[in-house]
């Protein structure tokens, strides 16, 4: 790892900056971050960052749940078919968001590409409640799923260079299993959103998307104060 201002400990216990052997800065930041004992830091890391699989339980969840408002809604009326291609049109942005934004994680950094990931899907759920047609509905889930696929490598990445060594396995387990909280949500949301006496049937279906964006918006705020990584520094 190099880094034109980093340090290291001296013998005597005092900070002085890192050696340069051959042009190259040697420093033992890496080290010491994976050292560090588990504090409030990586406790927030972890929920600010690691929420995204409570949304992606979410999303999964309603777009199942949500199948027949979508064929029962006057404006869209899905057939089976149409609800099997919007499905598939969410899958495909998943795995490209994840290749796409996963290479521009590695140039452009964490920090930038999980806020750039979570305002993709934001914006994307909230036009999915929008939406007029199957078109722009499988066009707003492919780009839903882009954004969950991207937050998956920026996430992955920079938990794995901000949480020590020793925490790293179960912090990953918690952090993936929290998928079944969004589902556990976005079954209990349907509930709500699908009941005829509180929601018409072409309502219910949008405000459920619509919990996603405001989740989203959230989730964005509380990440405003998670730092760069500084191993990709």
């Amino acid at each position: 790892m190099t880094h034109p201002s980093a340090t290291r400990a001296a013998p005597g216990g005092a900070i002085e900056p890192d050696a340069a052997v051959g042009g190259v800065i040697e420093t033992d930041v890496s080290a010491r971050l994976d050292r560090l004992p588990w504090g409030r830091f990586h406790t927030l890391v972890v929920l600010a960052l690691g929420i995204t699989w409570v949304l992606d339980g979410l999303e999964v969840t309603l777009a199942g749940a949500l199948a027949g408002a979508l064929k029962a809604s006057p404006t869209l009326q899905f057939s089976n078919a149409e609800i099997g291609l919007a499905t598939s049109s969410y899958l495909a942005g998943a795995v490209l968001g994840a290749v796409g934004f996963g290479w521009l994680t590695d140039r452009l950094g964490r920090k930038k590409l999980f806020f750039i990931t979570l305002a993709v899907y934001l914006a994307a759920t909230a036009a999915t409640g929008l939406s007029w047609s199957l078109w722009s509905f499988c066009l707003f889930r492919f780009l839903t799923g882009a954004g969950i696929g991207g937050e998956y490598t920026a996430i992955n990445s920079t938990i794995q260079e901000l949480i020590p060594a020793r925490a790293r396995g179960w912090t990953d387990l918690v952090i993936n299993g929290s998928f079944w909280l969004g589902a556990v949500l976005g079954a209990g949301t349907s509930l709500v959103v699908l009941d005829p006496a509180l929601f018409g049937p072409d309502l219910g279906w949008r405000v459920a998307f619509g919990l996603g964006a405001f989740l989203g918006l959230v989730i964005l705020f509380l990440r405003t104060w998670i730092p760069e990584s500084p191993r990709w520094l």
